[in-house]
């Protein structure tokens, strides 16, 4: 609130009522002025507050970003140094069981079966073979668990190229490896873009998922395949869409764990596939995800974002 007083001693009509609207005038003027001033001043102390909550909250995010890099790198880093050390003892697992089994083989070529108790004649042909054979089996899956971890730990750490990369050349690279299984199958594949991204992530992305598509497929109706792209303001989406056995419900939540198989097992595999797919997609920047009925199919989406709007155009 403000006072203006006006005060003239020369003549008693200097404020005529046309005088004093004038002054009225100007004096509502100067008060919105006045209030826009301070509501201004306001304002800008209101925005100086919130830029430098914006510009505290962007470093500490910033921090947490870069901690995560570094503890990603350092996991990445263990899991390799684990995976390679624990090849070690089992290469000398697998080389002393050998040898124990060329000394029983010997064995049993210098030895008179004959004079041997029942008990050790069993023992020597079936009993000790029968054990190795498992321990040997048993290093072999050992051996394919340590070679997917080492793989998964490479996805991590190996640099990304970005470049720009033909979609539709890399489904249909992938199509042409499963020709075979797909000689029978309904193939539908939409248009396809050109994208900035790392050409083999993207490979190996579709690879899996082409591949797990054509794996779960029903043998007892017409096979059907769909690939195809979507886009919006930030990200490429692309889509797999399958007629096959589908996941169940409560599965789905399960899928991209590190050696996770849901479903039926009748289907080879070590459930590593989903697991480097999520690692891959997460690597470029994007999220995959899937839908899915048992028994009707499953449809997996990924997201790549869209680095550059320069030369991205439908093929």
């Amino acid at each position: 609130m403000g006072v203006l007083y006006l005060e003239n001693k020369l003549t008693s009509k200097a404020f005529t009522k046309s005088r004093l609207a004038v002054i009225k005038m100007l004096l509502s003027q100067a008060a919105i002025s006045i209030e826009n001033a301070r509501l201004f001043e306001e304002v800008n102390l209101l925005t100086q507050g919130l830029e430098l909550q914006v510009a505290e909250r962007t470093e500490a995010l910033s921090e947490s970003n870069e901690a995560l890099q570094i503890a990603n790198e350092e996991l990445n880093a263990f899991s390799y140094s684990v995976s390679h050390d624990l090849r070690s003892p089992l290469v000398s697992i697998v080389g002393f069981s050998n040898e124990v089994k060329f000394d029983v083989e010997s064995l049993l070529a210098e030895l008179d079966i004959q004079s041997l108790s029942d008990i050790t004649s069993e023992r020597l042909e079936s009993t000790i073979p029968e054990s190795l054979g498992y321990i040997n089996k048993a290093a072999e899956k050992m051996e394919g668990l340590i070679t997917n971890i080492l793989e998964l730990s490479r996805l991590g750490q190996r640099s990304l190229e970005l470049e720009l990369v033909n979609s539709a050349e890399i489904v249909d690279k992938n199509i042409k490896a499963l020709a075979y299984q797909l000689d029978k199958v309904e193939l539908t594949i939409k248009e396809l873009p050109e994208l900035n991204t790392d050409e083999l992530a993207l490979e190996q992305i579709f690879g899996n998922l082409l591949g797990n598509a054509v794996k779960f497929l029903q043998p007892d109706r017409q096979g059907e395949i769909s690939v195809w792209a979507e886009r919006d303001q930030y990200c490429w989406h692309f889509f797999i869409k399958d007629n096959g056995r589908g996941i169940a419900e409560e599965d789905i939540e399960h899928i991209f764990e590190i050696f996770r198989r849901v479903g039926a097992r009748n289907v080879a595999g070590e459930g590593m596939g989903l697991t480097y797919v999520q690692t891959l997609v997460r690597r470029l920047g994007g999220r995959i995800q899937c839908t899915s009925t048992l028994d009707k199919g499953a449809t997996f989406s990924f997201s790549i974002p869209i680095i550059s709007t320069e030369s991205q155009r439908m093929i």
